[in-house]
């Protein structure tokens, strides 16, 4: 990246201002509070329901390095924020039993918005200590480069490199969402008799699908989810998964002996796997939470004579002085930033722009991005599978995709999930280690490329593609 060049991380599609804009106070205030350093230079751009997330110059990776550098010297620091992010689970776990104690509609609107106070200054404690993760791997792939340079260095093939990264990378723990799916799969072999394990099942993940569809599921909608997959399921992705599981712990001390890594090499691995892992934390935490909050949302949305997406438009400050101050100024406020705006920091000042300025900043940012294509990325999860690109940029797009189809994004996200399970490969322009692609991929043992720059200007839909992803690259057997 040149000097005054912009570049954008990443895309979320379906998301709304609040609360994704929680996570720029995280990385800009709440680091320079907490840790003396903030992200300089970063843009969060929410148009077309969808956020674009910008930087320039490499601004993220001066943060990334002084973290990296941390968590290399010290290294009880990894554990430090781990445990931060227990004690934040169990912080909105009591929140939650706070919420349910309340008859909502009977709550004033100061108690209502000290409710929301509460869940805004966790989440911006939350985003504070995890970005310390994500800013070793986001904007430039620091930790994955690092850990490339140690395989290299090794006396084996580009394919046996693939297959090292991806094994050394993958957490020992199962994440949450890998855990639900072997409930959910469990429960499909043994329809018709699950009321129990249903029960079991609801009471633990009744919430994991909110951050997907925004829905809290119920024994009427996992019913009708497990009876749609009978068909499909004899019993062999599940075995897959807790096979892989049994056997990753005894393949990792095997690989580390087989490769002679030293033990700080080790510990970059270990460094890894533990960064994966915590970010499948927070999300569990960000969806657990949203889902906890929206009767509160909800009621306030009512008092204020809006909906919920509009609602979502407002920030702290804004429904302070609506729901404390009576003041209706918010609705305004909404309509500007529906059309589009943007919230920064720019030369260390925290700024919102709408409308014609927010307009001309994104031009400026477009225009200075590059623009190279390189159908080359980095391995998340090593295999080789040929098929159809189907680009998948937002919801709308999926009814197209079929099963064994090229999956093709700027960054996958939540939303997706339905249909990457189907997926022969998954690639993505932007992402690294600790993407959202590349855990899924993981958990899944889906084929999956990240961090192809421009890969959505290199390839059309219908394209015939081959993708490697033992050594990160794509190749176009035919164009459509």
């Amino acid at each position: 990246m040149t000097a005054n060049e912009w570049s954008c991380m990443s895309v979320d599609v379906e998301t709304s201002v609040f609360p994704t804009v929680i996570c720029l106070y995280g990385i800009t205030s709440g680091m320079q509070d907490r840790f003396g350093i903030a992200t300089d230079n970063i843009a969060f751009v929410f148009r077309d329901k969808k956020i674009e997330y910008w930087v320039k110059d490499n601004s993220y990776s001066v943060v990334g390095k002084y973290f990296l550098n941390m968590f290399i010297s010290n290294r009880k620091f990894i554990e430090w924020v781990g445990e931060q992010h227990f004690r934040l689970f169990e912080d909105f776990r009591k929140l939650s039993k706070l919420i349910k104690s309340f008859d909502i509609k009977r709550c004033t609107n100061k108690s209502l918005f000290g409710i929301y106070s509460i869940f805004w200054d966790k989440t911006l404690e939350l985003y504070t200590i995890s970005c310390t993760l994500s800013s070793i791997e986001l904007d430039i792939e620091l930790i994955s480069s690092r850990l490339r340079e140690i395989l290299k260095k090794k006396n084996i093939n580009d394919d046996k490199k693939g297959y090292y990264f991806t094994l050394l990378t993958t957490p020992e723990k199962s994440t949450i969402y890998e855990e639900e799916k072997i409930h959910f799969l469990d429960m499909q072999l043994n329809y018709p008799d699950i009321k129990d394990r249903l029960k079991s099942y609801l009471g633990k993940y009744y919430w994991i699908q909110y951050g997907f569809e925004g829905k809290v599921m119920n024994s009427e909608t996992s019913t009708r989810a497990i009876i749609t997959g009978l068909s499909k399921n004899n019993g062999q992705e599940l075995s897959k998964i807790i096979d892989n599981r049994k056997n990753l712990i005894s393949k990792q001390k095997e690989a580390e002996k087989i490769l002679k890594l030293n033990e700080e090499e080790k510990f970059l691995f270990y460094l890894s796997r533990e960064v994966v892992c915590l970010k499948s934390i927070r999300k569990a935490i960000t969806f657990f939470s949203a889902c906890e909050l929206r009767p509160v949302l909800c009621e306030m949305a009512a008092r204020l004579n809006l909906t919920m997406g509009d609602l979502c438009y407002l920030l702290k400050d804004d429904l302070k002085t609506a729901l404390l101050e009576g003041q209706n100024e918010y609705k305004n406020i909404i309509q500007a930033r529906k059309e589009i705006c943007i919230f920064a920091r720019l030369d260390g000042r925290l700024v919102e722009f709408t409308g014609k300025e927010a307009r001309d900043l994104l031009d400026k940012m477009q225009s200075s991005s590059n623009k190279q294509v390189q159908l080359k990325g980095t391995p998340a999860f090593c295999g080789k599978a040929k098929g159809r690109v189907k680009k998948i940029l937002e919801e709308k797009d999926m009814p197209k995709f079929n099963e064994g189809d090229i999956l093709v994004s700027y960054a996958t996200n939540p939303n997706l999930v339905p249909i990457m399970g189907k997926a022969a490969a998954i690639i993505t322009q932007e992402g690294g280690l600790t993407c959202h692609a590349a855990i899924f991929s993981r958990e899944f043992s889906i084929p999956c490329i990240v961090g192809v720059k421009n890969v959505l200007d290199g390839l059309k839909d219908g394209d015939m593609v081959e993708v490697d992803a033992y050594k990160g690259e794509i190749k176009i057997i035919k164009n459509d």
